[in-house]
């Protein structure tokens, strides 16, 4: 028999209409639309080298139109009969959708082209394809480098449904056709002795299993290549759902869209590699910069511990706005998050793309159920050792920018007190970075014994004084004093409106120059033989992460 099915919780628990995999995307419907729809099309490409496109259609239906509407209505007052005086949201949420079934309703359909579609429809126990995006909740398989395969972010489609009902239709690569519907209720009454689970579905009712068509959905679009079908039914996106979803398109898929691994059609409105440009704007129009060549763009590779390569381009210029951030980006070309809080010294704006198979499957596993940040800690193999490979990739970030940052003149960070001479140039030698795991030697010195306590503590006025952040606790000070100095203190404070000069531990110390002895004292620095008139280089690390504003004594003893 085919129809809606919502199977017995068993004597289990009773759900309202706050589902945790939906809540979690409600207040960004669209966005988490766009991000999680067009990451598993992407996921599912047939051909890497070939574009995957994705299509958004929205259209207006009669309330006859939507599968076996009588019946769903007949649900949904049973829902109301169940929850009624009982949960105010839960009641409000039922007796909206009874109003959006009564009327003319919107469909969304999203179709995908050139992918494989979902494997084995038709096998109940099968952990892969159709029941992971219909029925598996916690157990979602990856593989490689690939993030959809329908984890959490196959609830995205249910927070833009008025009625919580979603159809899913697919084509595959084996010749197999199947469609389903799948609602996102809420628990009621099947009979005196038994209660609905929250999930029913429409198809076949024995075991809740897919039918090959579904007429209503072919009234809607005919499939005729392969790949999958979403329809959203009671659509809630208002009139500005499809500025919202290009831009949220151009936000996130921008270099997948630009390496024409994406193509999408909004409404009719194709978007691709050949016209990206005339739909970028604001914070993505620099980013669309770096990847055009239409800017003088600096590029850096490394190999990360032979998994593959950290891939980074820097756009520089002193006369635009740009946002002094790092977009990070998986293999499929779609966003993952901004690196940002780097200093103030220089204007930028810079794309870091992971490239390598081994590199993108081992960073995927740390990222977050929403795919935007990663968290070692949530490595289900190797979590100390993402502890160790995430601070490495970021440092190398910043300290490849902080580099540019040293020959760019015009952008020094002030020092409290300190002059800083505006003809300055500064020749510091190139950071070379070595992603294989760090000894802890990376700031070591050749002792010496700490001076004796000073008799005379003079505080000097330096000709020079810059410093530079290197990393997420490291920074490089240059430093130019007007006479030779036998022995002395450099004292690093803290600083601004919440730091009244507070001295700052320091943990480690070296120095690219031959003229000068220096050990760490504690909340200093101890020298011998700094050199007068010469621009002087010291690398320091604090303590802590923090992001201070630095202030910077010298003293002769």
């Amino acid at each position: 028999m085919i129809g809606w099915n919502f199977p017995s919780n068993g004597g289990g628990a009773i759900n309202g209409v706050a589902d945790s995999g939906v809540e979690i995307f409600r207040g960004k419907e669209i966005p988490s639309l766009a991000r999680e729809i067009c990451q598993n099309s992407l996921d599912a490409a047939i051909d890497e080298n070939s574009a995957v496109t994705v299509e958004f259609q929205r259209c207006d239906i009669a309330p006859k139109d939507i599968p076996d509407a009588q019946d769903f209505r007949k649900i949904l007052d049973a829902c109301l009969a169940f929850w009624i005086k009982k949960s105010e949201k839960t009641e409000a949420f039922i007796r909206q959708a009874i109003s959006k079934l009564k009327g003319s309703s919107s469909v969304l359909r999203i179709s995908d082209f050139n992918t494989t579609g979902l494997a084995e429809p038709f096998n109940a126990r099968a952990m892969t394809g159709w029941n992971t995006l219909t029925k598996i909740n916690g157990g979602a398989i990856k593989s490689d480098d690939k993030a959809g395969n329908f984890g959490i972010g196959k609830n995205a489609p249910f927070a833009n449904s008025f009625l919580r009902m979603i159809f899913y239709r697919t084509f595959n690569t084996n010749g197999e056709r199947a469609a389903q519907g799948v609602a996102k209720l809420v628990s009621f009454d099947l009979d005196t002795y038994n209660i609905a689970t929250d999930t029913g579905y429409f198809g076949e009712t024995y075991g809740n299993m897919p039918v090959k068509s579904i007429s209503a959905l072919d009234k809607i679009y005919r499939r005729i290549k392969r790949g999958t079908d979403v329809f959203i039914y009671g659509f809630n996106g208002d009139d500005t759902w499809i500025k919202e979803l290009t831009e949220e398109l151009i936000e996130n898929f921008l270099v997948a869209i630009h390496r024409d691994k994406l193509r999408v059609k909004v409404q009719g409105q194709a978007i691709g590699k050949d016209n990206l440009g005339e739909f970028v704007e604001e914070n993505a129009a620099n980013y669309y910069k770096i990847l055009t060549g239409d800017a003088t763009v600096k590029k850096f590779e490394t190999d990360f511990h032979g998994m593959g390569k950290l891939k980074l381009g820097v756009l520089t210029d002193s006369t635009a706005k740009l946002n002094r951030r790092v977009l990070i980006v998986r293999k499929s070309g779609m966003k993952l998050f901004e690196l940002d809080r780097f200093p103030r010294m220089l204007n930028f704006t810079a794309i870091l793309e992971l490239e390598g198979r081994d590199l993108n499957a081992f960073f995927r596993q740390m990222e977050t159920p929403d795919h935007t940040n990663w968290e070692p800690t949530r490595h289900p193999t190797y979590p100390k050792l993402a502890k160790q490979y995430l601070p490495e990739l970021k440092s190398w970030v910043r300290e490849t920018i902080s580099k540019l940052s040293e020959e760019n003149i015009s952008d020094e960070i002030e020092v409290t007190g300190i002059i800083t001479p505006s003809n300055d140039s500064d020749s510091t030698p190139p950071i070379i970075i070595d992603t294989k795991p760090v000894k802890k030697n990376f700031l070591t010195r050749r002792p010496f014994r700490q001076p004796k306590p000073p008799t005379v503590n003079k505080s000097l006025t330096c000709d020079k004084v810059r410093v530079i952040k290197v990393g997420d606790k490291s920074y490089r000070l240059i430093l130019k004093v007007p006479q030779n100095i036998q022995r002395g203190r450099i004292e690093i404070s803290a600083v601004g409106e919440s730091n009244t000069g507070e001295k700052l531990f320091i943990t480690r110390v070296a120095s690219f120059s031959e003229n000068i002895q220096i050990q760490t004292v504690g909340d200093g620095i101890a020298f011998r033989n700094l050199r007068g008139k010469v621009d002087v280089r010291i690398n320091f690390e604090l303590q802590d992460a923090k992001n201070y504003a630095l202030g910077v004594a010298v003293h002769e003893n």
